[in-house]
C-alpha cells in the first residue's frame, strides 16, 4: 500500500485519468495516439492536388453579370471649341455630372483644335466639325452616335442634361434592370407588325420559363426566381431609341419579332433571336449557361456582352444585392471576379488589350453590338434542361460560334495524373500513420527509472 506524505494529497485513479485526458502527466499519457494529425495532413495534401476547376466556384455566370467593368462602359465626348477655358467648362461639368452619377458612362471633354486619338478620330471628326458644343456618345463595341446631330446649332448645358437623361434610363431598361436584379433573367420580346406571331412568339417564351422553373432545382447555385418576359411593342420604339441603338437595331419595327435575353446588370446574352428559332430549346439552354458554374472550364468571353446604357440606382443595387446574397460593388469581391474573368475570358481580355472595339470573330454573335443573327439550330434529340450535363447551349449554337466548352475532367491524362497524385498520397499517408504508431509503441515499452516499463501501473 502507498504511503501518504504529509500535506499531500492521494492521487486517486479518476486524478490520473483526469490529468492524462488534459495533457497534464498520467501513465495514460504514453499511450495518447494524435493520429488526427496524420489525417489533417493527408486532407491538406488531396485539397492541394486537386485541380481548381474541381472545388466549387462561390459564383455562376449569373453573379458576374453584375460586376461593372471599366472596359465595358459608355463613353460621352462633350465637344468644345478650342478656346473654352476653365470658366466655360465649369457649368457643363454642373449639368452632366449629376445625370450621369450612376450611371456606366463616363464622359470627357474634347476640343476642337486638340489632337484626336486614332480609336476617336473616326467617330469624332464629322461632328466637330459641326456646331460646338456638342455630344457625341460611344459604345463599348465601338460604334457612336452624335447626340445633338437632329438639333439646330449649338446645344447648352441645361439642353444636354435633358438629352443624357433619355439616354441613361427609359421605362423599358428600367424594368429589365428591375427583373434582372432579382430573377434569373429577362426575355426582351420585340413585337413586330404581325399581332399573330407576336402572340406565338410570346406563348413560346412562356413555354421555355416554365421549362426552366421546373429545371432550377438543379442548377450549380440556386437561384429563386425564375425568368420574365417582358414585351416592347412597335409604338414605344422610339422611346427606347437608346436601348436599340445599343443593340445596334433600327428604331422601325420589323414584321417578325424578335427576342433577346438579358441577365445581371442589364447584359445581353446570345444572339438576336429571329422569329424562325425563337423555341423553347434555344432559350432553356442559353439560361443554361447564365446559371452555370462561373469555373466550370468554358470561356466566358462571350457571356461578356453588350451592358444597355443604365443608371444603376441605389434601389437597383440593393435588389441585385438581395438577390445574391453578397455586395456585387464590394471590392473584395469585384476582384475575385476580376480574377475569374482574367482567367476564363481569354479572347474577351485579349481583344480589349489589344484595342479592338469590335467583337471577335469567335464568339462575335454573343458579345452583343451590332446584332449577328444566329442560326440557331435545335437538336431534337436533346432534352431542353437547364441542367442539362453536357455544354449547355452547345449543341444549339456551336455552329454560330459558340466556344467548344472544356471540361477539366474531359482529359484522360489529366485524370489518370490525378488518379496517381492520389494513390501516392494514400501510400505516404499509410507510412506516416506506421511510423507515427510505431514510434508511440517504442515509448510506452522504452523502461523508466524505476526500471519498470511505462505500460505497467503503479501499485
Amino acid at each position: 500500500m502507498m504511503k501518504r506524505e504529509a500535506g499531500k494529497p492521494v492521487e486517486t485513479l479518476g486524478a490520473r485519468v483526469g490529468g492524462a485526458a488534459s495533457g497534464h502527466g498520467g501513465v495514460a499519457r504514453h499511450h495518447r495516439w494524435r493520429a488526427p494529425g496524420a489525417f489533417g495532413l493527408i486532407g491538406w495534401l488531396l485539397a492541394a492536388c486537386l485541380p481548381a476547376p474541381v472545388l466549387a466556384c462561390r459564383y455562376n455566370v449569373r453573379d458576374l453579370g453584375f460586376i461593372d467593368v471599366e472596359s465595358e462602359g459608355y463613353t460621352l465626348h462633350c465637344l468644345i471649341p478650342e478656346a473654352f477655358g476653365e470658366a466655360e467648362r465649369e457649368p457643363w461639368r454642373q449639368a452632366l455630372d449629376p445625370v450621369l452619377d450612376g450611371a456606366n458612362v463616363r464622359w470627357d471633354f474634347v476640343a476642337a483644335g486638340g489632337a484626336l486619338r486614332q480609336t476617336d478620330a473616326t467617330h469624332l471628326r464629322t461632328a466637330l466639325s459641326g456646331p460646338l458644343p456638342g455630344l457625341v456618345l460611344v459604345s463599348p463595341d465601338g460604334f457612336a452616335t452624335n447626340l445633338c446631330a437632329t438639333l439646330p446649332g449649338a446645344v447648352s448645358p441645361g439642353r444636354a442634361a435633358a438629352l443624357l437623361e433619355e439616354w441613361v434610363t427609359s421605362p423599358i431598361r428600367r424594368q429589365i434592370a428591375g427583373v434582372a436584379g432579382r430573377a434569373f433573367g429577362v426575355v426582351l420580346l420585340f413585337e413586330g407588325t404581325d399581332r399573330e406571331a407576336n402572340t406565338a412568339a410570346a406563348r413560346e417564351i412562356e413555354r421555355a420559363i416554365e421549362e426552366i422553373k421546373r429545371g432550377m432545382g438543379a442548377l450549380p447555385k440556386e437561384i429563386r426566381a425564375a425568368p420574365e418576359l417582358v414585351r416592347l411593342p412597335p409604338r414605344d420604339f422610339p422611346e427606347e431609341q437608346a436601348l436599340l441603338w445599343s443593340m445596334g437595331l433600327e428604331a422601325s419595327p420589323t414584321e417578325k419579332p424578335r427576342a433577346a435575353i438579358f441577365y445581371g446588370r442589364a447584359r445581353w446574352i446570345g444572339p438576336l433571336i429571329e422569329m424562325e428559332h425563337l423555341v423553347a430549346p434555344n432559350l432553356t439552354r442559353l439560361f443554361g449557361i447564365i446559371g452555370e458554374d462561373c469555373e466550370c472550364g468554358m470561356d466566358l468571353a462571350w457571356t461578356r456582352g453588350t451592358v444597355l446604357p443604365l443608371r444603376w440606382t441605389d434601389s437597383l443595387h440593393a435588389t441585385a444585392a438581395k438577390s445574391l446574397g453578397f455586395d456585387p460593388d464590394s471590392p473584395m469581391v469585384r476582384a475575385e471576379a476580376l480574377r475569374i474573368l482574367g482567367r476564363y475570358s481569354r479572347s474577351f481580355e485579349t481583344a480589349r488589350a489589344r484595342g479592338e472595339t469590335a467583337a471577335p470573330a469567335e464568339p462575335a454573335f454573343a458579345m452583343g453590338g451590332r446584332p449577328m443573327v444566329a442560326a440557331v439550330e435545335v437538336d431534337a434529340s436533346a432534352p431542353p434542361a437547364v441542367a442539362d450535363p453536357t455544354p449547355p447551349g452547345a449543341r444549339a449554337i456551336t455552329r454560330t460560334n459558340q466556344p467548344a466548352r472544356r471540361s477539366p475532367h474531359a482529359d484522360p491524362g489529366r485524370v489518370l495524373l490525378i488518379m496517381a497524385m492520389i494513390g501516392l498520397i494514400i501510400v505516404f499517408g499509410t507510412l506516416l500513420v506506421l511510423m507515427t504508431a510505431m514510434r508511440r509503441w517504442r515509448e510506452s515499452a522504452r523502461p523508466d527509472k524505476r526500471g519498470r516499463h511505462s505500460r505497467e501501473p503503479d501499485a
